[in-house]
């Protein structure tokens, strides 16, 4: 079972690291996306 998360690990981080990423650019763009659309 250790060597399962030991090679899994990488994977794990670097989907974990893609969602945070793609929830922080969510977060900080909320205000202007809330401006911007109802204009379009």
């Amino acid at each position: 079972m250790k060597q399962f998360l030991i090679k899994a690990f990488p994977y794990i981080g670097f989907s974990a690291l893609a969602l945070g990423v793609g929830w922080l650019a969510s977060w900080l763009t909320r205000t202007g996306l809330e401006t911007v659309y109802p204009q379009l």
